[in-house]
């Protein structure tokens, strides 16, 4: 039996969410919150199968391109598979794969789906010998966001969970209609004595709303009629400078000398801005209250928003254990989080 394990981060949009579809300026940072994978494969008779054992459910994928789905969420991971099997050439007749990724709770709105189909992707090329570039991996990656989103995805959490730095990024516009992201990787830290608390909103009862239907939240907010690669670049500027302005202004604070309270303040008010064009709810705004009365120094939405959406708290690091207190006490889930400067990489590999 032969092994390898890999592991990503987690991700959090800092700042620039919904904006960033009309070509705002937005930051996404990897967190040290981290999926793994333990990969184990061994010859065995006959045809060769594939399980992966998940937090977000198991199946199996089998050697005549069938999948047993125990728990109707195991397309994406069959799909991606798939791909990857399809795309090197390689079979897995006669071999019993396993791929048993970690338990851990990670909260919605963190990139988990990217940092499971990272793991896994990692763990299947390196099986076969191969070391993927960061161009691989990201494309594998978009596979399973595709299937797992259903729809086009952005790019943005696949190519922050592959990084080894925060990234900037913008939509940009291009003459014949379509669009791409650019995307910089840029060194951000917070101020010293300063935490990020990571915060998910939903309560068990509650049902989320999806990214879809918040970004059309957003786009009913500014009486969008038109998809933004029709607007004009002045149509989509009035929407983003806004934006803009604060996400500069964040950027700047976020470096071991910069100002905790400024950079806590400037996510407040990009939150009140994403609070007014109507993607916050109510489960977000009591989550944002419990921070405030305890102490945090700003709190925002992170991603999609919405029913059961995500958000971000700047707090001081005296501050941390009380407010992940007071959250729990009232329902929701939030953990303490570090930017990473690992993406997705190799952890170990082995063979006996």
């Amino acid at each position: 039996m032969q092994t390898i394990r890999a592991s990503s981060p987690t991700k959090a949009i800092i700042a620039g969410e919904h904006s960033v579809v009309y070509g705002g300026i937005a930051i996404s940072a990897p967190l040290g919150i981290r999926k793994e994978c333990v990969c184990t494969w061994s010859k065995k008779e006959g045809a060769g199968s594939i399980t992966v054992d998940d937090s977000m459910g198991n199946g199996t994928y089998l050697a005549t391109h069938e999948f047993v789905d125990k728990d109707g969420w195991f397309l994406a991971k069959a799909k991606l598979i798939e791909y990857l099997l399809k795309s090197e050439g390689k079979k897995i007749e006669g071999l019993d794969i396993k791929l048993d990724l970690s338990k851990e709770k990670i909260l919605k709105g963190t990139g988990h789906s990217a940092a499971t189909a990272a793991t896994i992707a990692l763990c299947l090329y390196s099986m076969n010998g191969i070391l993927p570039s960061k161009e691989k991996l990201f494309s594998a990656v978009q596979k399973f966001e595709e299937v797992a989103h259903g729809g086009r995805a952005s790019g943005i959490d696949a190519q922050t969970v592959i990084s080894d730095s925060s990234q900037e990024f913008r939509k940009v516009f291009q003459k014949d209609g379509n669009a791409r992201f650019q995307f910089e990787g840029i060194d951000l830290q917070f101020p010293i004595g300063a935490s990020l608390l990571v915060i998910n909103s939903r309560k068990k009862e509650e049902k989320t709303q999806t990214t879809a239907e918040m970004v059309q939240k957003f786009a009913d907010h500014f009486k969008i009629i038109k998809k933004p690669a029709e607007m004009s670049e002045k149509e989509r500027e009035k929407i983003t400078a806004p934006f803009d302005e604060l996400v500069e202004k964040i950027k700047m604070e976020l470096h071991q000398k910069g100002d905790a309270r400024k950079l806590g303040q400037l996510m407040t008010q990009n939150h009140e801005l994403l609070k007014k064009a109507g993607v916050s709810s109510d489960g977000l705004e009591e989550a944002r209250e419990i921070c405030e009365k305890n102490g945090a120094l700003g709190f925002k939405i992170t991603g999609a928003g919405g029913i059961g959406g995500a958000a971000i708290a700047i707090v001081n690091e005296s501050e941390v254990e009380k407010i992940l207190s007071a959250l729990k006490q009232k329902g929701f889930a939030a953990m303490k989080a570090k930017l990473s400067t690992k993406g997705a990489c190799l952890m170990e590999k082995d063979g006996n």
